[in-house]
């Protein structure tokens, strides 16, 4: 009977010092097997070992990746304007937020509107070119209008004129607002 340390181990007929082990390998004896470096070390168990510890890694990678996009795509709904307009009746401030787009071939701004009545309510248009998008905010009883958008009060949807469209893949993050397509009527049958 052999006592290494406080830990006893039937199986091992000799200290594990004088075997040559180090003592962390000792949790990777098993009960029984006979004790040699070369079954401790078999290929087997190293490619275990590193298929285990790049799955954990690639995994905390993927999860690292997610939240960075997650937090990304939070932000983009808090973004600071650069233009802020008020609508005649001073009931609805309407705000250019222009977005980075990775791969864009120009800026693409978002249009946010809000309701003074109900500050909470924040209202905000798909991507749509900055160039395009003329912070002339007109107001009439159903609408508040710029050139190429027009949000209707009522409804609470956007309409934008298909000079004014471009589809991207981030609306479906930006967009919290039902929105249509106004195509001109002599485009209509081309």
């Amino acid at each position: 009977m052999n006592v290494v340390g406080v830990v006893f181990y039937p199986w091992i007929d000799q200290p594990t010092k004088e075997r040559g082990l180090s003592p962390f390998l000792r949790p990777f004896l098993r009960y029984g097997e006979p004790m040699s470096k070369l079954s401790l070390y078999s290929s087997m168990w190293a490619l275990q070992t590193f298929v285990g510890r790049a799955s954990c890694v690639a995994l905390a990678v993927i999860i690292a990746a997610l939240l960075t996009f997650d937090l990304w795509l939070d932000g983009l709904s808090v973004l600071r304007p650069d233009v802020i307009e008020l609508s005649y009746s001073r009931q609805f401030i309407v705000e250019r937020v222009p977005v980075n787009v990775l791969f864009a071939a120009e800026k693409m701004s978002y249009l946010r509107v809000t309701d003074q009545d109900h500050a909470r309510d924040v209202y905000r248009s798909p991507l749509c070119p900055t160039r395009l998008l003329d912070m002339t905010v007109t107001e009439t009883v159903e609408r508040v209008v710029l050139p190429h958008v027009s949000f209707y009060i009522k409804g609470k949807y956007f309409v934008l004129n298909a000079s004014c469209w471009e589809d991207s893949w981030l609306n479906d993050f930006i967009s919290n607002t039902v929105h249509k397509i106004k195509v001109p009527v002599g485009e209509r049958y081309k």
